[in-house]
């Protein structure tokens, strides 16, 4: 997850594309940012939107977790990449990591993405136009708290 106007990110792996996790990967993140953005971007992808013609229709249980939450969902106009270009850039140098990297576990893989232990210098390659630069365990610099809405009272760093 990448806040739009601090280039905050928030990043861990899970065994699976699903829902759950999907979901779990967004409370994370809340829990670690202090809050939640008012208005959230996404591809169109299934966890989010089931399908958009005739008619806009979203996944039922994601809809419920954002009105939950309070945020707004926007979706990026399908083939116009220029509306997710903080997170594509942050996702190809990614790939490019792993493909030359070996990891035991999920674990292993979280401990040591390049986005985990990378400090703030110019001669690192994860620093594309600012996105990724300052990272320290899976996130850039802590986002601003007065930007972001108060988290749920049913939501707390015990659960």
């Amino acid at each position: 997850m990448i806040l739009a106007y601090s280039r905050y990110l928030y990043l861990r792996f899970y065994p699976r594309q699903s829902l759950e996790f999907f979901l779990e990967g967004h409370i994370e993140a809340y829990r670690e940012m202090g809050g939640v953005a008012r208005r959230h971007r996404y591809d169109n992808i299934k966890t989010v939107v089931i399908e958009r013609s005739p008619e806009l229709k979203f996944n039922a249980q994601f809809l419920d977790f954002a009105r939950h939450f309070g945020f707004s969902i926007h979706l990026c106009n399908p083939y116009r990449a220029n509306e997710k270009g903080r997170i594509e850039r942050a996702l190809r140098d990614l790939r490019d990591w792993l493909r030359v990297n070996r990891f035991e576990d999920l674990n292993d893989l979280t401990v040591s993405q390049p986005l985990a232990d990378r400090e703030e210098s110019e001669d690192s390659s994860f620093h594309p136009e600012g996105t990724i630069r300052g990272v320290k365990g899976g996130k850039t610099h802590a986002p601003s708290s007065h930007s972001l809405s108060p988290l749920s009272g049913c939501l707390s760093h015990d659960q």
